[in-house]
């Protein structure tokens, strides 16, 4: 009997128009979300190659112009290739965000920030051209991707076809019919809303599949991140299946189960997230923006001071120094002594800014008890490298090279009668920091709820009436 009840249920989804319409409508919505992703990734990917086409071609000029050089006989030049100032100038020393194809699917921060920093070592990261902190305005602006049309849009879709399942039955007058049957009539609701479940999936799945044939073969590439990013998604769908089966136990009428599921639709997605982002943001402020006006003034100002207070600032950094005065052009401990408090001055901007990224990570992550769809986004995005975190630690890499390179070449420069082929080659390299996070404790949350609501289901012998 209960065979037959579910067949009749196919057959009612499939007559009816609406639903097929509605399934198609999701899934061209789902493509959509994959082709804002891709186009934003495949933007990023051609900015990184041409800007290091650029960088490998100055490579290349420079070791031309070593091989050229008598560092034999010739006197050294302040204007020639060895000069670490002529050096930077020819240089189009950048580095690029390593991006993970899953960007495609979770957007996150990768369209609101530059994946290209210079790391000339006298460029501030807050003053050059490829990277520019942005308003932290921008970053509560969302993207339409796969991630957006898994959280927000899947749930009205299961609403829509859940909400009246045992309650449309009672107001037609059918669940009589249905109680004289054998099978047990709350097995016939929880069987049915299954199905419905399945059919809400259908997006789903013919958009996972779209996105696998649109990222497999893109750079770095790995199946297991894939499946784990669409396992958190199943999880989501999940636990909008128990939830919906709660309610529905609840027995109330349909108008009353559409009004209780849409609440906690908005209540889930937009009240709880909305009200902890306004929390955070006031409580963590993204960046002091007088403080990064004041230090642009450095580099305008900072290079007229006397020569003795630049020195006895690069000597405060590097004691084995003292004696630089004696063999050095002054102009050159000058801009190096700007160099070094600029590149000071924005290290601890940065860091105030990371610190405060980082604390307000952490209290997030406290959050999502309270607020389980910001685990599943944080999911997304960590599962993506697209979190602000990744991001923050690319900057951080490229001061951390930039400072390192600021300091061999002058240091070179001074102690050498010629900084040479060799020395080029050998100068300090960009090392990617890789922030490695795990998705499960950002999910605990929202399993727990789960398991909570599947016992509660289990242990309720309150008969449909």
């Amino acid at each position: 009997m209960l065979g037959t009840i579910l067949q009749f249920e196919i057959k009612q989804l499939l007559r009816n128009k609406g639903i097929i319409v509605a399934l198609v409508i999701y899934t061209g919505i789902g493509y959509f979300a994959l082709q804002q992703g891709k186009s934003i990734y495949d933007f990023q990917q051609i900015s990184i190659q041409k800007v290091l086409k650029n960088v490998k071609r100055d490579d290349s000029t420079v070791r031309a112009i070593f091989d050229t050089l008598n560092t034999t006989t010739a006197l050294r030049s302040d204007a020639n290739v060895e000069a670490p100032w002529s050096l930077e100038w020819r240089l189009g020393a950048a580095e690029a965000k390593s991006i993970s194809p899953l960007s495609i699917l979770s957007i996150g921060q990768n369209d609101i920030y530059n994946p290209v920093i210079s790391t000339h070592f006298g460029r501030q990261f807050f003053k050059n051209e490829f990277a520019e902190f942005q308003n932290p305005e921008k970053l509560l602006i969302g993207n339409l991707d796969v991630s957006y049309f898994i959280l927000f849009l899947f749930p009205l879709l299961l609403l829509a076809l859940t909400y009246n399942i045992q309650s449309a039955d009672k107001e037609a007058g059918i669940l009589p019919l249905l109680k004289v049957q054998a099978t047990s009539i709350k097995k016939i609701l929880y069987y049915r809303l299954l199905l419905r479940w399945l059919v809400a999936l259908l997006p789903y799945v013919v958009v996972s599949l779209l996105c696998y044939v649109t990222i497999y073969s893109k750079h770095s590439f790995l199946l297991s991140a894939f499946l784990q990013w669409w396992a958190v998604a199943l999880l989501y769908a999940l636990f909008w299946l128990v939830l919906v089966a709660y309610i529905l136990s609840l027995q109330l009428s349909s108008l009353l189960n559409a009004i209780v599921l849409a609440g906690l639709w908005v209540v889930l997605l937009i009240a709880i997230p909305g009200l902890f982002n306004t929390l955070f943001s006031y409580t963590y402020p993204a960046t002091d923006k007088g403080a990064i006006t004041s230090f642009r003034d450095i580099d305008a100002k900072g290079y007229n001071k006397p020569l003795k207070v630049h020195l006895d600032n690069i000597i405060s950094l590097y004691p084995n120094w003292k004696n630089v005065q004696l063999t050095s052009d002054s102009n050159y401990i000058k801009s190096f002594g700007n160099t070094l408090e600029g590149i000071e001055a924005e290290k601890k901007i940065h860091h105030i800014i990371t610190t405060n990224s980082k604390q307000q990570t952490a209290a997030e992550e406290k959050s999502f008890w309270i607020n389980p769809i910001g685990g599943v986004m944080r999911s997304f995005a960590t599962l993506s490298n697209s979190t602000l975190a990744n991001q923050q630690a690319f900057e951080t890499a490229t001061i951390v090279v930039r400072e390192r390179k600021g300091k061999y070449l002058h240091e070179n420069y001074i102690i050498k009668p010629h900084f040479t082929k060799t020395d080029y080659e050998a100068m300090p390299k960009y090392k990617e920091i890789v922030e490695k996070r795990t998705v499960y404790t950002y999910m605990l949350p929202l399993l727990v709820m789960i398991v909570i609501l599947v016992v509660v289901l289990l242990i309720k012998n309150k008969p449909i009436k």
